[in-house]
């Protein structure tokens, strides 16, 4: 899976050494409790870093996601393998000497998969689970809902 977070500093401080840790949840993992006990780990290495961003700055970070069928635990209904993944986002930032003595951390995770038909009449619905018993396949569109599970410090 293909990703671009856009990290906006909407504080009132420059960030400096940002690390951003992404993390890929399926199966049993796929749960609040499993999502919350990886955002409170310390000492893990980022997947990207940033050396800077300024007060109002933006910064993209691009990746790709990736894990083994098994490893997603899909579930078989009606005879269809079907999964649902979580993508967690692990932010960690500093301020430049002088600034604020603060270390901070934004983190948030998001419910990813396969977005219904557009209707004008309805807002957007829940998405739809992907299925892996059709062999290699492309996905799209593929939509987020944020799943409320997050930490700010």
């Amino acid at each position: 899976m293909r990703y671009a977070v856009i990290v906006h500093n909407a504080g009132q401080v420059d960030a400096a050494n940002i690390g951003m840790r992404i993390g890929l949840f399926a199966g049993t993992q796929a749960s609040e409790h499993g999502v919350a006990q990886w955002l409170m780990l310390d000492g893990q290495a980022p997947n990207h870093v940033a050396e800077k961003i300024a007060v109002d700055g933006e910064h993209r970070f691009e990746g790709e996601l990736a894990a083994p069928l098994d490893a997603l635990g899909a579930m078989v209904i009606d005879g269809r393998k079907l999964a649902i993944a979580l993508i967690a986002l692990d932010l960690r930032y500093h301020h430049p000497p002088g600034q604020s003595p603060l270390d901070g951390q934004v983190a948030r995770s998001f419910v990813v998969g396969r977005e219904p038909p557009a209707r004008d009449d309805q807002p957007l619905g829940r998405l739809a689970p992907f299925r892996f018993d059709l062999g290699p396949t492309s996905f799209a569109p593929l939509g987020v809902r944020d799943t409320g599970i997050s930490r700010n410090e």
